[in-house]
């Protein structure tokens, strides 16, 4: 120890008649706004606090130096076992650098002196998952305390509010929410009519998130477009991860042609009251539709739950939030009238066509293997095509092949015209041992979802009349009130559905439930 420190510190310890110990003194000194404005004055006495241990000079030490560094640390380390903010912070830098086991102890032991950023945290990890309203109720209960003093909890018991269909709380939240991140919070609870949106939104800033004007204008038009499409979501998250897919879909030439899209919508998750479990296919009650008062517009519905298979349901498009966009288009396709070309489960109706003919507008079925005549075959395939028309007049749809002494024609373009639109084995009914053909050799969308959308598929779907095309989301509904035992309700629904269809047959089809 440097002998002025030690005199200082014998001094010190002589003065036992003041009314100050010495702890005090330099205790004193460090707050004190003298030291504020000229510490270097102050140096020997800042170390001799730093030799005795003093909270104050360790503070100070921690604000002098390098953030993380291991001096920091330990530092860090000697403040933290008392004061729940430098726990916090120890945890959050073992997060970023993902020491795990340093990051839990750090976290559990700000939590245990109360750390409130610790407690919001808490919550979260607590509510992720399966959980049900007696989890809410009582994360509710511990918010509602914090949200007048803390951004964090008034953000997070908004959502959860949200989430919970918990209108009450959140319209109390709402006259909260005045700060920058609040005010975008609310901005989005008016965008997607959250329980109806606000009245008030004088206030409300722009937010940096997409807003309506930037899908194309010709997208927005409603009654002129054929397939107008809308989405909902059961979160904030949710629908802000579908806004940003909306904009990109809108602005692809073939899907902004195809469909018109519209801002997606809230839907609390109790009230679609889904049946599935998480690697399940997406399955929820489809009468629920027929209360939530969507525009006449309206032909199709997407929905974005939280997990579950991807999969369209007549009119009815479903996904999970792990979904990318290229699988939201795989399933538009669907709605065009294009069936997967890779092996459908054993039991899947489109297999159980009892005739050879199209199944969809990209998948021939047929029950012949062979043909005796070339040109007998060529007239009954092509008749049956719906991409008949992309088919070059030199590009055979048969090979000859010799069996029991006699030539026979098998269906299938050869491979010398592989690079051509034709007749290619497609996998589509393989469960059931029935043949199926798509237009062309290479895999597509409609068999993995990461490929591109080819262009003879873009041009088959302009193409194309309707008898492939799933009829609207009206349907669903029918065919959910005739699982209610509705059947009257149910067939004004297949009315519905059939009214907004122009070929005489599907207007029939439909509107009897037998799609």
């Amino acid at each position: 120890m440097n002998l002025r420190l030690v005199v200082v510190l014998l001094l010190s310890l002589l003065l036992s008649t003041s009314s100050f110990s010495l702890v005090n003194r330099l205790n004193a000194l460090l707050t004190s706004t003298e030291y504020t404005l000229e510490p270097q004055r102050f140096s020997e006495q800042y170390l001799l606090s730093l030799k005795l241990g003093l909270p104050e000079a360790r503070y100070q030490q921690l604000k002098e130096l390098e953030y993380g560094s291991a001096t920091w640390q330990t530092a860090a380390q000697m403040l933290a076992r008392k004061d729940a903010e430098i726990a916090w912070q120890l945890a959050q830098f073992y997060k970023s650098k993902s020491q795990q086991r340093n990051h839990q102890y750090w976290f559990n032991k700000s939590l245990e002196l109360g750390s409130t950023d610790a407690l919001i945290a808490s919550l979260k990890l607590n509510l992720q998952g399966q959980t049900n309203q007696d989890d809410y109720l009582k994360a509710k209960a511990i918010l509602t305390s914090l949200i007048n003093s803390n951004e964090e909890a008034l953000l997070l018991s908004s959502h959860l509010a949200i989430q919970y269909n918990d209108s009450a709380q959140l319209s109390h939240n709402i006259a909260l929410l005045n700060t920058t991140k609040g005010k975008q919070l609310l901005n989005l609870i008016q965008r997607y009519k959250v329980f109806g949106g606000t009245s008030s939104t004088s206030h409300i800033i722009p937010s940096s998130n997409i807003s309506l004007d930037s899908y194309p204008l010709a997208l927005q038009t409603s009654f002129s477009c054929q397939n107008k499409i809308q989405f909902f979501a059961t979160s904030i998250k949710a629908l802000s991860q579908l806004d940003q897919h909306i904009s990109s879909l809108a602005a692809e030439p073939f899907f902004g042609q195809q469909f018109c899209f519209s801002t997606p919508r809230f839907i609390a998750e109790s009230e679609l009251n889904c049946s599935h479990s998480n690697k399940q296919r997406i399955e929820c009650d489809e009468s629920i539709w027929q209360k939530q008062g969507l525009g006449a517009d309206v032909k199709y519905l997407g929905v974005l739950v939280e997990s579950g298979g991807a999969n369209v349901n007549h009119g009815i498009l479903y996904v999970d939030q792990q979904d990318t966009q290229q699988v939201i288009e795989h399933e538009l396709m669907h709605l065009l009238g294009f069936v997967d070309e890779y092996s459908l489960h054993a039991n899947h109706d489109a297999c159980s066509e009892p005739t050879s003919s199209a199944i969809a507008n990209n998948v021939l079925l047929s029950h012949e293997a062979f043909y005796d005549n070339q040109q007998q075959a060529r007239a009954v395939l092509l008749a049956n095509l719906p991409w008949r028309e992309l088919i070059a007049k030199d590009t055979p749809l048969t090979a000859p092949v010799k069996i029991n002494n006699t030539i026979k024609y098998k269906i299938g373009t050869p491979k010398s015209h592989q690079n051509k639109v034709g007749l290619f084995a497609a996998k589509t009914c393989n469960k059931q041992g029935v043949l199926t053909f798509k237009p062309l050799h290479s895999s597509t969308k409609l068999e993995y979802f990461e490929e591109d959308l080819p262009k003879e598929y873009q041009q088959l779907s302009l193409n194309a009349d309707d008898n492939y095309n799933m009829p609207s989301y009206q349907y669903n509904i029918g065919l959910a009130l005739i699982l209610q035992k509705q059947q009257e309700q149910a067939q004004q629904w297949f009315v519905k559905s059939a009214q907004l269809e122009t070929d005489q047959h599907r207007q029939k089809v439909i509107s009897q439930g037998g799609f």
